[in-house]
């Protein structure tokens, strides 16, 4: 019997409003992510939950990098993925998967409560930058190929620089993550602006970003002469716009002159694409929310607090890149916030990779996205 993806969100978005998931939703994203684990080793199961979630058509269909997907909702990087579920979440109908933030070296979870959910509308994250060492990311997809378990969409690969790196070894790590991956990986998503952790920020810095590109776009022509494939796909991951332009000594984000200087470096490298936004490193919480046992305070971020400037990002950012580099949008969306969609797309975005909107709402929110962009596209 096909469940319809109403009942689904309903189940989902009830326990989403209860006091528990409010209080413990780090503990929720556990069990619902063994509970991927689970679904993914029975076919019966996930065949039923792709039956129920399907829903494609060809007017959802985008055209990007001479490749034709079947709808323009994607899943970003972020929330401890990894290269688990994969299987899993392809159920969901995304157009492709990121694997989360990558780094050379494991790096360890700093303590919870980390992730909280406030107002019954935002999101609040604060989780550093967790994840294991490559080798075990690169045996897991291995395994993954070796079973058949690898999805039928595209991966991307989020890659990140780890704490231990030196400066001056920052471009070899990118570098070393690309030939550990290049044979399991589709594309790859450079994180230059990652909020949670300052290290990682300051490569967004022209001449430091321009050597970082030149150098990742040479080495990926050089690796795929040598393995006798096709390039991969680049992108580049970059912070919002700042709030803070009247107050020059709070500004953490970017400034229209770094955003022109970032577009004209992409320009000259001739990047693949740019993923607009990441988080922010501003913030303007209310004290009464921001609680002591919640740890260091200035990591926390906001992904609806940030949606206006990354509107704002993706709108200035488009009238700089050359018109063959595409946009894409990360942020967060729920099933009834399909007219994000429709602003982002007028700013000049190509599609939407999802974040929090798994947590916030439900599994189903890629089937009501689609679902609202096709009535949009009636109207």
């Amino acid at each position: 019997m096909k469940i319809a993806p109403e009942i689904i969100h309903t189940i989902h978005s009830g326990l989403n409003k209860t006091w528990i998931f409010d209080k413990n939703i780090e503990s929720w994203h556990r069990i619902a992510m063994r509970r991927a684990n689970s679904i993914e080793k029975v076919n019966f199961i996930l065949d039923s939950l792709s039956e129920c979630l399907y829903l494609e058509d060809k007017s959802l269909e985008v055209e990007v990098w001479n490749m034709t997907f079947k709808n323009p909702v994607w899943l970003a990087a972020g929330f401890a993925k990894q290269s688990h579920w994969l299987k899993t979440l392809e159920a969901l109908w995304f157009g492709y998967l990121t694997i989360w933030w990558i780094t050379q070296y494991a790096q360890s979870w700093n303590r919870e409560p980390r992730i909280f959910k406030f107002n019954n509308t935002d999101i609040v994250n604060g989780m550093w930058l967790p994840g294991d060492w490559i080798d075990w990311e690169v045996k897991r997809l291995y395994d993954r190929k070796k079973l058949w378990l690898m999805p039928n969409i595209p991966i991307i690969a989020n890659l990140c620089n780890s704490a231990r790196t030196t400066d001056e070894n920052k471009t070899d790590e990118f570098l070393h993550l690309m030939d550990k991956l290049y044979l399991f990986i589709d594309w790859f998503e450079v994180n230059v602006s990652c909020p949670n952790q300052c290290w990682v920020t300051g490569m967004q810095q022209e001449i430091i970003l321009k050597n970082l590109l030149t150098r990742i776009m040479n080495h990926n022509k050089k690796l795929a002469l040598e393995n006798g494939c096709e390039r991969k796909t680049i992108l580049v991951k970059i912070a919002p716009l700042t709030k803070n332009e009247d107050n020059p000594e709070n500004i953490k984000d970017l400034t229209i002159e770094w955003l022109e200087l970032i577009a004209n470096v992409c320009n000259d490298v001739w990047i693949d694409g740019v993923t607009a936004t990441n988080t922010s490193q501003e913030h303007d919480y209310d004290t009464q929310i921001i609680k002591p046992d919640w740890g260091i305070i200035k990591w926390w971020r906001s992904w609806l607090w940030v949606h206006s400037q990354s509107l704002r990002t993706v709108t200035e950012l488009r009238k700089r890149l050359n018109s063959d580099i595409p946009i894409i949008w990360v942020g967060w969306i729920g099933y009834d916030k399909w007219q994000s969609w429709v602003n982002m797309t007028n700013a000049g975005a190509t599609s939407i990779a999802l974040l929090s909107s798994l947590v916030q709402n439900s599994i189903g929110v890629p089937h009501y996205l689609k679902k609202a962009i096709l009535e949009s596209k009636e109207k």
